[in-house]
């Protein structure tokens, strides 16, 4: 006999309406735990409000129970897509759809990762910059093409009967603690300006890492993902800086700004070894 549980999450921000899609960045975050019952220790739900009232997901960061760090992208509209450079030249160029990003336990390295874990894809190589601190990864995406989020979202599975309290109570606890985090842009931008991108580099360490300060940003430069006749050079960037903690081992450190230049596709993961 299957049931199904429906779990909605009602915020005071957001634009009108109900999202409860499988494919939002909730649903996508939690499907192994209502699928499979495989638990997660925590979760954060970040979003980006731009300058203009219009709150959009940036996406979901989970610390798993397999203590790995995933992150579920908000995009608008799923991939279908995934092409990699290296050096100037391609190292992979192949239909994949990105369900979310996996840091390895060891944080040395992060893979690509399909939808329900089918698959995986490349063995992408993080920076350590000391002791204390990781960069992982950066995002370039043109800011609509991030999903809006709605004042309702609602996550709906089927499972097996007498399973969905059990797990309605994992997400629950998965929940206490979590940082609800709304990102801006810094006040000095009062609005994103044409022919740019917004771009969010995260770093990560052991909660309480000294700050980074926006010095590692992983830019896409020197790639063909941008174009760059539009880029600007000698500029101060502003930037605004966000620390999640995930858990009571993992913190990560957000830092968000836009960058003058045309993004030649939806969106671009980098390594740090892509520039910035």
């Amino acid at each position: 006999m299957i049931e199904r549980l429906e779990l909605t999450w009602e915020a005071d921000f957001g634009n009108p309406g109900v999202d409860e899609a499988a494919d939002n960045p909730l649903a996508r975050a939690t499907d192994r735990l209502f699928r499979l019952g495989k638990p997660f220790p925590h979760l954060g739900k970040c979003f980006f409000k731009e300058p203009e009232g219009i709150v959009r997901w940036l996406g979901v960061f989970v610390h798993s129970a397999g203590d790995r760090v995933l992150f579920f992208p908000g995009d608008a509209a799923p991939n279908a897509h995934v092409r990699a450079v290296e050096h100037s030249s391609d190292r992979w160029s192949q239909p994949f759809q990105i369900d979310h990003l996996s840091l390895e336990r060891d944080w040395k390295s992060w893979h690509l990762t399909s939808p329900q874990s089918k698959d995986h894809l490349g063995k992408l190589a993080t920076e350590k910059l000391d002791s204390e601190r990781t960069f992982w990864f950066a995002m370039s995406i043109a800011s609509e093409n991030l999903r809006l989020a709605r004042n309702t979202t609602r996550v709906i599975a089927d499972m097996p009967a007498g399973n969905a309290d059990r797990r309605a109570a994992i997400f629950q606890q998965s929940r206490e603690g979590a940082i609800f985090q709304m990102m801006t842009l810094n006040t000095d931008q009062q609005k994103i300006p044409t022919d740019s991108f917004l771009h969010i580099s995260v770093v990560v360490g052991r909660p309480g890492f000294p700050i980074v300060n926006g010095n590692v940003l992983g830019l896409p430069h020197g790639g063909p993902f941008l174009d760059q006749s539009h880029l600007l050079q000698g500029v101060k960037i502003p930037l605004r800086l966000y620390r999640l903690t995930l858990s009571e081992f993992v913190e990560l450190e957000i830092t968000v700004s836009t960058h003058a230049g045309r993004l030649n596709t939806n969106v671009v993961y980098s390594c740090r070894q892509s520039g910035g």
